[in-house]
């Protein structure tokens, strides 16, 4: 039985969660700060008259989550920044407590923004339970250094970003996190810079981005050969044409059959050629310094050149 405090010391130390068992006129203090250390979600057993500062601060250090088991009228800044910083999902109690109107807690909005800041920094996905005054137009440039801390923790949070709030930059970092964040990017900051970002990591998010350049285009399929199917528009990168069906541009893929390790080049001229030259053509990637003459697609003039196989460095 826990019958003496040097018992009840000894029951909590071994695990906080036994605080439930002792009878509430035997808490003290000491027991109460001894239990959260152990695990932060026994500060749901302590007594109201107990549950000092002090105590709630320990309870989230060990376990952020613990806040949720906090009354609302003992969180300050200091109990949420201590949550969010072991657990940045812990900002949701936070935010929840600070919409609902029934805490006294009172943040700066230098305060509020750090704890958004430790919380995304911890957990890039703590960013979806940013309050709503964020999704104001006058936020973008407020809070545009706490979305770009949370892409940078995670590019996958894009996706809890929303469009309007959106800039180049954090898009270009969360590419940088992870390419395929790009799917979530709005259309018109799919810009050049980003999507080479994503198709150096990852070749097929090409088929996500919308704004296609060429040397997006490139880039992808030169790193990736089968990426060429997501290109949009199949044009001549250089004729800005249209490509005849089941047609290949020896310069729009830039390459030719080998994937990352061998590439075409030294066409005298920029034509598209038709598929049967272009098998012949790669058939011939073996060789070094082999002559072809073959019939573009578009002014059906004879191409006369010289193919060279070199390896990229």
């Amino acid at each position: 039985m826990i019958t003496t405090l040097e018992d009840r010391i000894n029951s909590v130390k071994s695990c906080g969660l036994t605080l439930q068992y002792i009878n509430i006129a035997n808490l003290t203090h000491e027991v109460c700060l001894i239990a959260v250390k152990k695990n932060g979600l026994a500060v749901q057993y302590v007594p109201p008259h107990l549950l000092s500062e002090d105590v709630c601060i320990e309870a989230v250090r060990q376990n952020g989550h613990a806040l949720k088991h906090i009354p609302h009228a003992k969180y300050t800044y200091e109990v949420c920044i201590e949550a969010v910083h072991q657990t940045g999902n812990a900002l949701q109690y936070a935010c929840a407590a600070v919409s609902s109107g029934k805490s006294p807690l009172e943040l700066s909005p230098v305060q509020l923004e750090n704890i958004y800041l430790t919380a995304v920094t911890q957990n890039g996905h703590a960013v979806r339970f940013v309050t709503r005054d964020t999704h104001s137009a006058a936020s973008v440039t407020r809070y545009s250094h706490i979305f770009l801390a949370a892409v940078r923790q995670n590019g996958y949070v894009l996706s809890y970003i929303p469009p309007h709030l959106q800039t180049e930059e954090i898009c270009l970092e969360a590419v940088k996190n992870y390419a395929e964040s790009i799917r979530f990017a709005r259309e018109d900051l799919q810009t050049e810079a980003v999507g080479l970002a994503a198709v150096s990591q990852d070749a097929f998010t090409l088929r996500y981005i919308k704004n296609q350049t060429p040397r997006v285009c490139c880039e992808a399929v030169l790193r990736a050969e089968k990426s060429y199917r997501y290109i949009l528009n199949k044009k001549c990168l250089y004729h800005n044409r249209p490509l005849p069906e089941k047609t290949e541009c020896l310069i729009s893929r830039d390459i030719i059959g080998y994937g990352h390790e061998y590439r075409m080049c030294s066409l005298k001229e920029d034509h598209v050629i038709s598929e049967k030259s272009f098998v012949e053509l790669r058939d011939m990637r073996r060789s070094h310094n082999a002559s072809f003459d073959v019939s573009c697609e578009f002014c059906k003039s004879k191409i006369r050149g010289e193919i060279f196989v070199n390896k990229i460095k």
